[in-house]
């Protein structure tokens, strides 16, 4: 599923809302049910079956079974930025963000019908592709160029879609996107984070975010590294050392975000996001997915069951259409 381009998060609503209710229409015509979810619970991924399409072929030929077993399922969120020199600032400028929008987002505990013990498993199975990640470190557009062209040449990849970077540049688009975040089960979910990925982006194009240490130090990275495992393995209570503070301070990834939304909260004012930041609060103080799927389970003692809960909380509501219209 992907949107057009929208506007704003109302008209990103209205989009994704309208997909939703024609996907509805197909379930009882092709017998499936449809979910939003980081990763299948209980499928196993050697059942899977590859799309006769090209790219999917040519992924799995050259990855073999590590393609294979990456049965997950990601929100990419895509910001337009002015120019390749922006975009790549503000690439380096969001690293410290991307443990935060894991966190909250969190929504993939269990895998081959076990619990992981993690908040999100699928950026770990992610993690055993090639060129997944943190992006690598470039100071401007050109030498973003001459990354993907060296990549080329040398018949590692054929063009940046082989980036498959937490976040990467997207020159087709003219965005930055933001693919970190485990897939949300509920609209509203999907669209709070899209809305924060776009505050985000808006405050560091305005310098209007504290600023983050020169992503391309050894010390640096290697923290971002550490607060990203922590987000997949504790989600929200995860520790992380919080650059976006007065100052590079150790916290939790709970406080880190609810300090954020605190230094965006004007930038979402703006952009008529504020429900949206409602809801990012509500879920800061503990409603992430994956917790819900483990509170699912031990109600439903079923992961069929916890996944046909999952499925009736996709699709948009009444009661939210009708908010959204006045």
């Amino acid at each position: 599923m992907r949107t057009g381009v929208c506007h704003g998060v109302a008209a990103a609503r209205r989009d994704l809302a309208a997909t939703l209710r024609a996907l509805q229409l197909t379930e009882p015509k092709v017998g499936v049910r449809y979910c939003g979810i980081g990763m299948h619970p209980y499928a196993r991924w050697q059942d899977q079956q590859i799309a006769p399409l090209a790219r999917p072929c040519q992924i799995a030929h050259e990855l073999q079974s590590i393609a294979r077993r990456a049965c997950v399922f990601g929100l990419h969120v895509h910001v337009g930025v002015s120019s390749g020199e922006r975009a790549v600032a503000i690439m380096n400028a969001i690293v410290p963000a991307l443990p935060m929008l894991l966190a909250l987002s969190a929504n993939s505990p269990f895998c081959d019908g076990q619990d992981s013990g993690l908040m999100s498993m699928r950026r770990q199975v992610l993690a055993s592709m090639p060129r997944t990640g943190l992006p690598q470190p470039v100071t401007s557009w050109a030498q973003w160029v001459h990354l993907v062209e060296q990549l080329r040449v040398g018949g590692h990849v054929t063009g940046f879609r082989d980036l498959w970077w937490d976040v990467r540049l997207n020159p087709l688009f003219g965005t930055l996107e933001v693919r970190v975040c485990d897939m949300p089960s509920t609209l509203d979910e999907v669209i709070a984070l899209a809305a924060l990925v776009q505050a985000i982006v808006v405050a560091l194009d305005r310098g209007q975010l504290p600023l983050a240490p020169e992503f391309g130090t050894c010390a640096a990275r290697a923290t971002c590294e550490s607060n990203l495992w922590s987000a997949a393995r504790h989600g929200l209570h995860g520790n992380s050392v919080d650059y976006y503070g007065a100052a590079a301070v150790p916290t939790n990834l709970a406080c880190a975000t609810l300090r954020l939304l605190d230094h965006l909260a004007a930038i979402a004012v703006e952009l008529q996001s504020e429900r949206e930041f409602d809801l990012l609060h509500d879920i800061a103080h503990g409603g992430v997915g994956a917790a819900r799927q483990r509170r699912l389970y031990a109600t439903e003692h079923s992961l069929r069951g916890v996944v046909q809960h999952l499925s009736t909380m996709i699709f948009p509501t009444a009661s939210r259409d009708h908010a959204l219209a006045a």
